[in-house]
């Protein structure tokens, strides 16, 4: 039976136009360009079940834009972005209908909102040496947001009226609002050499981010402060052309922080480690191995793992120019394959594992497309 309480139709129209100019400049190792739009967008939300409701906005805002390259040399050059954008709400977020698909965690929607406004500044920095095979990559990137689409929460002390809907005691009502506050900062740096007695070429690659997401929990502003750690490398041969042999680790430590919040508090570890291998044998015989380690710690006690997964696949190239495959698969050779995986929020701190297909053969043809 319909619940109307718990029903509606609900249509969402959000249309933009825009008007600018931009200036573009480009001399010897120098150029940029420059733009500034001015953005109109209307939003209109048309409810028609169980009532009629219509809310309709418009919203008026100025969008500059910046980019810029250097040369240092015809090896080195840097770049310099900035943007500006905006983001409107979803139908989820604007329709005032209570979610209670769990009882104890319900959610409602909020026409009131507001698109966001987001400003970002990104620089790039790439050097190559080619005669020593060396190159190194360095970026950044940070991203400001005015009006995010945060959400409050409400733990109810006493059963509690809100818009028509009864929250009972003990229950958590959860609706999005506008909030000041939000910032992502992410920058990434990776250095690539030649190993010569390996005949390989070696890439490092380290990166940090750090994002504060803002909410309100019981009427107050709560900040979530996340940092993210990362540290790897690829080890790859270039020997031959029939030979190629690949091993790479990823390890990540994450620490979440909570103003308010502090039972969302956690930090945990994953790393992957792959071993590939690629074997062209005589008269178009091919031998791949995909080997890969997958550790993770600090989530909860049975949700940690450590398992290999292993894809293996013999294949032998037909046709005049081998273009054709027929190919021989066996993925997730030691059935260990696991999906899990970490949500935080707000509030709470989620371990999930999901059922995954587990050990299978695969037999395929494949044709390769080649215009020359």
């Amino acid at each position: 039976m319909l619940a109307d309480s718990l029903s509606n139709v609900y249509k969402k129209n959000y249309f933009t136009r825009s008007i600018g100019g931009g200036y573009r400049y480009q001399k010897d190792a120098l150029s940029f360009n420059m733009n500034i739009n001015y953005n109109i967008a209307t939003l209109r939300n048309n409810q028609t079940f169980p009532f009629e409701d219509e809310v309709k906005k418009s919203f008026y805002t100025f969008l500059p834009s910046f980019q810029m390259r250097y040369n240092i040399s015809r090896d080195k050059n840097f770049r310099l972005f900035f943007r500006t954008s905006n983001n409107s709400p979803s139908v989820e977020q604007l329709q005032n209908v209570l979610d209670n698909s769990n009882p104890q965690q319900l959610s409602l929607g909020n026409p009131n909102l507001k698109q966001d406004y987001r400003t970002n500044l990104n620089f790039r920095y790439m050097s190559a040496d080619v005669p020593n095979m060396t190159s190194f990559f360095i970026m950044f990137s940070g991203t400001m947001t005015n009006n995010y689409i945060g959400y409050k929460s409400l733990f109810a002390s006493k059963d509690t009226l809100i818009d028509g809907y009864t929250i009972n005691r003990g229950v958590q009502l959860r609706r999005p609002a506008n909030l000041d506050g939000y910032l992502n900062v992410f920058s990434f740096m990776t250095y690539g050499l030649p190993v010569a007695f390996l005949y390989s070429n070696l890439n490092l690659n380290t990166g940090v981010s750090f994002s504060k997401t803002p909410s309100i929990v019981n009427n107050i502003k709560n900040f979530a402060n996340s940092y993210r750690y990362s540290l790897g490398f690829t080890l790859s041969s270039n020997f031959s052309t029939d030979i190629d042999i690949s091993l790479s680790s990823m390890s990540t430590y994450n620490v979440i922080n909570n103003t308010i919040q502090k039972s969302s508090d956690n930090n945990y570890f994953n790393q992957n480690t792959q071993l590939k291998i690629y074997l062209l044998f005589w008269e178009g015989l091919v031998l791949q191995s995909n080997l890969s380690h997958i550790f993770n710690s600090g989530l909860s006690a049975s949700y940690d793992n450590n398992y290999l997964l292993w894809n293996l696949s013999v294949g032998y190239k037909i046709l005049s120019k081998g273009q054709g495959e027929i190919r021989l698969s066996a993925i997730d050779l030691l059935n260990q394959n696991t999906n899990v995986q970490r949500n935080t929020s707000d509030y709470y701190v989620e371990d999930t594992r999901s059922n995954v297909l587990g050990r299978y053969f695969l037999l395929s043809f494949i044709y390769n497309i080649r215009a020359f």
